[in-house]
């Protein structure tokens, strides 16, 4: 039996590798693209659906994920969605065919939808609220640190033996790292008993409590233009600096590991930051954060040369802003709804992401093919960003309108 003061910690570890080898399946798809696209002759267009399958079956099940963890519990949510996902990573080893691999991916995107939350959820029983930022950020971090072993690691096997190989390596891990689930219990977190299980039903008065959470409405008008911001630069990067500025794909590589780098750098510093100077104010925070790539995406559309620092510089910080905002929004939504439902609320903002993910991923192939290039996708990303920097920053006005009210009311 685990220590119960080392506990926390080692089922956080455990926990991080979970999140760190399915995120590697999940990510692993997008820096082998060019090298798929030319074993199989795809479109544009066909390539954006692939990088868009995950995330689309993400989509349809985010809302019943967050639900069955909430339901079930932490542990067997992350032991199943583990099994299965290291099952079809597995499996791609096998398939040869653009279709199998696209309908493999969106099933794999089903299952790995319940992983998220189902750690989120064992972080907030886990940790209390002044160092929860952290330790998500940390969670998020893992999540930039498997996109940069991808981005090395899987074109790498790409070119010594084959794109597939990678994916069965992976998978054989995670079935493996899964069953370490088993030793996360019950706990008591914050004064309060806060158990794996409860066996949760969601009713409608309950529904209309998340709903009408004026955090959990903000965040999913917003969430689309960020998880955009995530995925679509990641899947289209390689391409553009590619052609437009004539670096071979190796370069671009590098370029996308920095941009990798980036995200990790952000996720860790954006966690910690947000405990330390923005515990009482995390929205604005997020909205410094889109203001900050809004700048980065206009400046990376009407870049004139090739110079290799400044596009690594360039792809540095647009990692951390693009990206690093994850760890922030999963706090501030574990933190708007009692702990008995924050499985569905992370699942129900999750869904306008993934859907909007798998629509930016296709209509930037369609744009790139309209326009012959990608300056006007990222210009129109920049755009929506300002967007959702100005809506944050009302947001937290709001925010703070109330506790002022609030704290009016209490006075003598």
């Amino acid at each position: 039996m685990l220590n119960i003061k080392s506990y926390p910690i080692w089922i956080f570890t455990s926990f991080l590798f979970l999140q760190l080898t399915s995120s590697m399946v999940y990510l692993g798809i997008t820096p082998i693209l060019p090298f798929i696209q030319q074993e199989l002759h795809l479109s544009m267009v066909q390539i954006g659906y692939l990088a868009a399958a995950a995330t689309l079956g993400s989509a349809i099940c985010s809302i019943p994920s967050g639900i069955l963890v909430d339901y079930f519990g932490v542990k067997r949510i992350l032991f199943f969605g583990g099994i299965i996902v290291g099952l079809i990573s597995i499996s791609l080893y096998w398939l040869d065919e653009y279709m199998i691999i696209l309908i493999a991916y969106l099933i794999m995107g089903i299952f790995f939808s319940t992983i998220p939350p189902a750690i989120s959820k064992g972080i907030l029983i886990l940790f209390p609220s002044k160092v929860r930022g952290t330790f998500i950020g940390i969670k998020q971090g893992i999540v930039g640190v498997s996109g940069l072993l991808v981005a090395v690691w899987f074109p790498f096997m790409a070119v010594n033996y084959h794109w597939k190989m990678g994916f069965l390596i992976i998978g054989c891990v995670l079935m493996v790292i899964s069953f370490t689930s088993f030793l996360f219990r019950d706990v008591q977190g914050e004064g309060r008993s806060m158990k794996d299980s409860s066996r949760i039903k969601l009713t409608r008065n309950e529904f209309v409590y998340v709903l009408r959470d004026k955090k959990i409405k903000t965040i999913c008008l917003v969430i689309p233009f960020l998880f955009i911001a995530q995925f679509t630069i990641t899947a289209y990067f390689v391409v553009d600096v590619n052609e437009r500025f004539d670096i071979s794909l190796i370069y671009a590589g590098y370029l996308l590991a920095f941009l990798q780098c980036g995200s990790i750098i952000g996720r860790f510093l954006f966690g910690f930051l947000v405990d330390w100077l923005f515990v009482h104010c995390r929205v604005l925070f997020l909205s410094y954060i889109c203001i900050a790539n809004c700048m980065i995406m206009f400046i990376f559309a009407l870049l004139p040369f090739n110079n290799f620092i400044i596009l690594s510089i360039t792809a540095l910080i647009i990692g951390m802003t693009g990206s690093g905002w994850a760890g922030l929004y999963t706090v501030i939504v574990l933190e708007s709804v009692e702990a008995n439902y924050v499985g569905f609320a992370l699942g129900f903002t999750l869904t306008p992401g993934n859907i909007s993910t798998t629509i930016g991923t296709t209509l930037f192939g369609y744009l790139y093919e309209l326009f012959g290039g990608f300056s006007i996708s990222w210009k129109l990303l920049g755009k929506a960003m300002f967007f959702s920097s100005v809506t944050l920053y009302r947001l937290q006005r709001k925010i703070d309108q109330d506790v002022k009210e609030l704290n009016t009311l209490k006075m003598p």
